[in-house]
């Protein structure tokens, strides 16, 4: 009687568990019913993101989302802005996320594809954001992207300067993986249009301390207007130190340089160059960020076929810098202001020594000493001014600096002088103001010796 009586009770029992269970059911699905509606997902995603990286986000309506063949979320008409910020630094066509189901179960954090189509960004504001945030304690490990990131017609606004028509594609990414980049736009710059190419990989890209390591870099350009076309090779790497070595060749520069520099690079075939820089993080508290010790070399040029430069540099930079420089310029370019006979003549390559102590946000003149065979050229200028006089054109026969000059021979106007001294001193204002047609007048002193 008492297992009957037991069997009875669980027969009564089963109906209730099955009401429940339905109940429960129900109740899931009228859950997602809701919440999977493309309106009340997309805020949601939405405000949880705007929580995260401190942002407002908003769409232009509600996204759309697949399942198969795996998770897919589409955002209409993305924007991003600094809460209470009235214009958008970002702005997008539309976003897609791929995420493979391993990630939503939380078994994996890779992302199976991000594609951005039409973004409109602002360099200068997104920057801003990015600084508001606060810094990372974690070391930079690069995400997964299965089927990578691609960008299409996108906009780049900085200061000065645009970059339209932006393409990027980067097929796969992981961290410890090789990649692989293909970039295309179009520069614009006041009235200047220029257009670049660039093909990039790395046999290893990955995070490295809070930046990144690529080793095994080739690059190709292929450019006009303000952009080379160049083939180079190397490293880099980007930490709590810098690192970055480059070599390879140019096959053509713009028009500018050339113009600037000497006509033989109008039409050079290759032209070499190797370029390192290096920077050890400073041994005790610095308050800029460039604080440390900096060492650069670069070469330029074949010294066969054109004007070859040779330069080393190294700083020690924090609230005060303390600066050398060393240069060797093979051959005096022609597009330079030419030298009077007697020094034409000397067939000896421009040596240049320079030096700077003193504030980095207030540059003080630095020191120099010029040399081409046996004359000597000692002195002091301001970059900026000197940076004004080039862009200028050489708008005056003087260069904006203090100097004395010392040469055992200068011919003037068919007269030859021997044994001679110039004192040049020249205000920085009238040469960088005065027209090319009209040199500034200047003060200059000789006297033989």
């Amino acid at each position: 009687m008492a297992e009957s009586g037991a069997a009875s009770v669980r027969r009564r029992r089963w109906p209730r568990w099955l009401a429940a269970a339905g109940l429960l059911l129900l109740g899931l699905v009228l859950f997602a019913a809701y919440y999977l509606q493309p309106a009340q997902l997309t805020r949601l995603l939405l405000d949880g993101a705007s929580r995260s990286l401190h942002l407002d986000l908003r769409t232009t309506g509600p996204g759309s989302y697949a399942l198969r063949p795996e998770p897919r979320l589409v955002l209409p008409g993305l924007s991003a802005s600094l809460p209470g910020g009235k214009t958008p630094f970002f702005k997008a066509g539309a976003v897609e996320l791929a995420l493979p189901w391993d990630t939503l179960r939380g078994k994996s954090t890779a992302i199976g594809s991000i594609v951005l189509k039409s973004p409109d960004i602002d360099l200068r504001a997104a920057q801003r954001w990015l600084a508001t945030q606060p810094p990372s304690t974690q070391p930079v490990k690069l995400p997964t992207l299965q089927r990578g990131l691609s960008i299409t017609e996108g906009t780049l606004r900085g200061d000065g300067w645009t970059v339209e028509h932006l393409n990027l594609t980067i097929p796969r990414l992981a961290d410890g993986q090789a990649a692989t980049l293909d970039l295309r736009g179009r520069l614009l710059r006041k009235d200047a249009v220029s257009n670049f190419d660039l093909h990039g990989s790395a046999t290893h890209a990955a995070g490295a301390g809070q930046g990144l390591r690529l080793d095994g870099i080739e690059l190709h350009l292929d450019g006009d207007g303000a952009f080379p076309s160049l083939a180079a090779s190397g490293h880099l790497l980007t930490s709590e130190r810098i690192d970055v070595a480059l070599r390879g060749q140019f096959q053509r520069i713009p028009a500018a340089w050339s113009a600037a520099l000497d006509s033989r690079f109008a039409k050079p075939g290759d032209i070499p160059f190797d370029f390192t820089l290096a920077h050890a993080p400073a041994t005790q508290l610095a308050l800029l960020p460039a604080a440390g010790d900096w060492r650069l070399r670069l070469s330029f040029g074949d010294p066969k076929r054109q004007p070859a430069l040779d330069m080393q540099a190294q700083a020690s930079i924090g609230m005060q810098a303390d600066a050398k420089v060393n240069a060797r310029l093979q051959g005096w370019p022609d597009a330079w202001p030419g030298l009077p006979a007697g020094l034409a003549a000397t067939p000896a390559p421009l040596l240049l020594e320079a030096g700077y102590h003193g504030p980095i946000l207030e540059p003080a003149p630095f020191d120099f000493t010029l040399s081409h065979g046996p004359s000597i050229l000692r002195g002091s200028a301001r970059l900026a001014d000197l940076r004004a006089w080039v862009r200028g054109g050489f708008a005056s026969l003087v260069p904006p600096l203090q100097a004395t000059f010392d040469t055992p021979q200068f011919d003037l106007a068919g007269v030859q002088l021997r044994g001679v001294r110039v004192q040049v001193s020249d205000d920085p204002a009238a040469s960088t103001a005065a027209p090319a047609k009209a040199p500034a007048p200047t003060r200059k002193r000789a006297k033989k010796s």
